[in-house]
């Protein structure tokens, strides 16, 4: 979450806006992190959630090319799936789906 949310804040511009949403869908919950920021070309998307990618040579200044390697292994350990919707000069959507776990109330201790 941290990872996929920082680099929403990172490429969308000055007065630009980053959404976080949370619902409920038959597979589980799918949290979402869209953005109005530059967007990911086309080309781009099937080689971003590998180790040392980045989208840009000029954004190697910001970090390493790992976090979304990073983030994609952490949903996947968890049993989820994560992706991402984008367009040039329109912004990026990543979302992830993580299974839901229902825990009885009567298992809940009281502080």
């Amino acid at each position: 979450m941290e990872n996929v949310t920082g680099n929403a804040i990172k490429y969308t511009m000055e007065k630009g806006w980053v959404k976080i949403v949370a619902r409920g869908v038959p597979q589980g919950v799918e949290i979402s992190v869209q953005d109005n920021g530059r967007g990911i070309p086309t080309e781009a998307l099937q080689r971003l959630f590998g180790k040392f990618e980045q989208v840009k040579v000029e954004d190697r200044a910001g970090g390493f090319g790992i976090g979304l390697s990073f983030s994609k292994g952490i949903v996947e350990a968890h049993g989820g799936t994560i992706q991402v919707e984008s367009e040039v000069g329109k912004g990026s959507r990543f979302f992830f789906v993580v299974e839901k776990i229902v825990v009885p109330i009567s298992s809940v201790k009281a502080a």
